[in-house]
């Protein structure tokens, strides 16, 4: 049996299924390329100035499903001056004016321990996390800004998830 690099075994001509050697060779080598392909980079932040804070953001596809993670972690110079977006996400094949399926974001106040969740909404390339408002008989959408869902402070976390398409 051989090996690839991350760990996914297969079979070579000397062992017993060695006629199936270059198929599930060929398949273990389009499965690890699958895991690896990945992209990060650094969408622009709308009415967040990041300051001392951190970013992450990263595509992976998996067939024709593109996941974009991003992660803000609020430093003690990080400002929020409006409604929350953020645009600039990866193009090309990644991206179309048209293709977000949807997504969901997290918000998570450090001082309090707790986490919100929310959904992601967009207008083409521009992703805006929304908050969901229970206060009334039936649950809405709030835009997230400065005091929205909470004061953002040191420490405290947005996560976005989007899933979209690709037609390759």
């Amino acid at each position: 049996m051989a090996t690839t690099a991350n760990g996914i075994i297969y079979p070579v001509a000397s062992d017993f299924v060695g006629p199936l050697n270059t198929h599930l060779q060929n398949l273990a080598t389009s499965t690890q390329a699958a895991i690896n392909l990945k992209a990060t980079y650094t969408p622009t932040l709308n009415n967040i100035t990041l300051g001392n804070g951190s970013l992450y953001a990263y595509s992976g596809r998996s067939g024709a499903v593109i996941v974009d993670d991003i992660l803000i972690t609020f430093g003690s110079t990080t400002t929020v001056s409006g409604v929350i977006s953020l645009a600039a996400l990866p193009v090309g094949e990644f991206l179309s004016s048209s293709n977000i399926l949807g997504g969901f974001a997290t918000f998570y106040d450090l001082s309090a321990t707790t986490t919100y969740s929310g959904v992601v909404m967009t207008n083409g390339t521009t992703v805006i996390p929304k908050i969901e408002n229970v206060s009334g008989t039936y649950p809405t959408l709030a835009d997230v800004n400065a005091t929205v869902p909470f004061t953002w402070a040191v420490g405290d976390k947005l996560t976005i998830k989007t899933f979209r398409m690709t037609s390759n």
